[in-house]
């Protein structure tokens, strides 16, 4: 307990030198990664910030090898720099690990709102925001350590081998349905490369703040990394049977609109598949085994739809 509370008592003092303040308010955040909420008066002036942390390595090969915490803090200050609505970064916490940025206000409960022409606005703005995102040059992001796929199969299985390696590396006994499914995903790799942008990796309804019928900052972009187009698209679509969206037809068609290309049918369909694959995969272990701090019942569902 004694070591649990130096590291939160280290980060409170880091967070109030870096900010120059004195911290009036802390929240944690009940959640699968260590999360807080805080406060800060700075010179009178009150402001709301996230710290979001580092999961925690299993020491093992798995998603957070792949794709560090430090690289999402150095991702969301070139977003930030473009245009792209995502929260400020103040600063990156090495001990314990974790970015301090800026609180965005906003909800992100987008299947929630009543008002048809509210949603339709806000889902408009995301699909420009993820058309802009998609025109930054892949260069950006490889200044800061991202590496662009120089294969169809890498860049088809990017994401994918990621959360295989978790699943490898942390199952007993290898899921049938799932052990397909990575083979179908092998032997159908699309045959030529798409388009090399960045892909968000988990994007769409549920992913993004708004207040007052704007979106204020697209959120989580730890799984990020440099892929095909229609990857994001396909997130888009798994995301939906949970976070209703509306059309997606439209949603797509506006892409498209937006970016000048046609949508790759082919692609989306395949990357459809990818989508879905990675949540059983980074779940399985859980099921199979589960743990006393999880909510079952939830992963259960995620798991099975």
């Amino acid at each position: 307990m004694a070591a649990a509370e130096g590291k939160w008592d280290r980060l409170k003092r880091w967070v109030e030198s870096v900010m120059g303040g004195k911290i009036i308010r802390q929240e944690r955040q009940p959640r699968w990664r260590p999360a807080w909420y805080f406060d800060v008066d700075v010179n009178g002036r009150i402001v709301p910030l996230y710290w979001r942390g580092f999961r925690g390595s299993t020491g093992k090969p798995g998603v957070y090898d792949r794709y560090p915490i430090e690289q999402e803090s150095r991702l969301l200050q070139v977003l930030e720099a473009h245009g792209i609505p995502v929260p400020h970064v103040y600063g990156f916490c090495t001990d314990p690990k974790g970015i301090l940025m800026e609180r965005s206000p906003g909800r992100p409960e987008f299947h929630h709102i009543s008002d048809e022409a509210e949603r339709e606005s806000l889902a408009r703005q995301f699909m420009e925001t993820l058309a802009r995102t998609h025109r930054i040059p892949p260069e950006e992001f490889e200044a800061i350590g991202m590496i662009r796929p120089a294969t169809p199969e890498a860049q088809a299985l990017n994401i994918v081998s990621a959360f295989e390696a978790e699943y490898r590396g942390s199952i007993r006994r290898p899921v049938p349905l799932l052990e397909f499914t990575l083979n179908w995903l092998r032997r159908n790799v699309p045959k030529n490369m798409g388009q090399t942008v960045l892909v968000q990796g988990d994007t769409g309804p549920g992913q993004f703040l708004f207040h007052d019928g704007k979106i204020t900052a697209v959120i989580d972009w730890e799984f990020a990394h440099l892929g095909h187009p229609m990857c994001d698209l396909a997130m888009i679509r798994g995301r939906d049977l949970c976070y209703p969206f509306g059309d997606l037809r439209e949603r797509f068609r506006l892409y498209s609109e937006l970016t000048g290309k046609p949508l790759d049918m082919e692609a989306l369909r395949y990357y459809s598949v990818v989508a879905l694959s990675t949540t059983p995969l980074g779940t399985a272990a859980l099921i199979e085994v589960p743990s006393r701090s999880i909510d079952y019942a939830e992963y259960l569902s995620w798991y099975v739809l």
